[in-house]
């Protein structure tokens, strides 16, 4: 094994604090003065956010598509017309800010290069603002390997993200572990595709700190098996 490829969201950064925190303020500078109480509105985005990355998965729209149309549908339902540059901007710059990594999540990165181990990120996302959030919190010189995916077929769970991404390495399936928090787009197409996985769950994810022990024993047992 000599690659060890990271989904970033809800793996290494907290997302649903950067998204939370990020919500917060566009409802305070955007959305109050229109008397929408934040529990009403973060009901409302969340629904349209589900439904705009269903579209993206399913090939019907692009990742900038995707990131806007979210919000131009909630515009659109409270009837109301705001600069959607202006509120994306704002969004971004929060959403970056807050987006912070979980507790060991530094140390488990340089452990693992000390380890000799090669470091990548395969994300669904959208590459500036991944890249803005990994330089933000000073951890993107750790990984050496980048695969983001921006459009249908080339994102993840579809098979074609994993097999570029073999193609890319150039290496055999089985020298590569993906370690990432959705079964669904991670963990289910990687094992699929022959790669090793470790599956970000509540047993290694506690309160917010990445366990870090646990999971480089858990590291040390695929080692010995392979």
């Amino acid at each position: 094994m000599k690659y060890i490829i990271f989904d970033l969201d809800e793996t290494i950064f907290n997302h649903t604090n950067g998204e939370k925190n990020g919500l917060k303020d566009i409802h305070i500078k955007y959305f109050e003065v229109y008397g929408i109480s934040y529990e009403n509105f973060h009901h409302n985005f969340s629904e349209f956010n589900k439904l705009s990355w269903e579209n993206f998965e399913n090939g019907i729209q692009n990742i900038e598509a995707t990131l806007s149309n979210r919000f131009k549908l909630l515009c659109e339902f409270y009837e109301i017309e705001i600069d959607l540059l202006n509120l994306l901007k704002d969004y971004t710059a929060s959403y970056i800010r807050n987006c912070i990594p979980y507790i060991g999540a530094k140390a488990l990165l340089n452990e693992l290069l000390n380890m000799g181990f090669v470091l990548g990120v395969c994300s669904n996302g959208l590459e500036r603002i991944q890249f803005d959030k990994m330089k933000y919190h000073n951890i993107e010189k750790c990984f050496s390997f980048f695969q983001f995916g921006s459009e249908f077929p080339s994102c993840k769970p579809n098979q074609y993200f994993f097999t570029h991404m073999l193609n890319d390495l150039k290496v055999e399936p089985q020298e590569i572990l993906l370690i990432g928090d959705s079964l669904t787009n991670d963990i289910i197409p990687a094992e699929k595709s022959g790669m090793k996985t470790l599956h970000i769950n509540e047993e290694y994810l506690i309160g917010g700190e990445l366990q870090c022990t646990l999971i480089l024993n858990k590291l040390e047992e695929m080692i010995v098996l392979s």
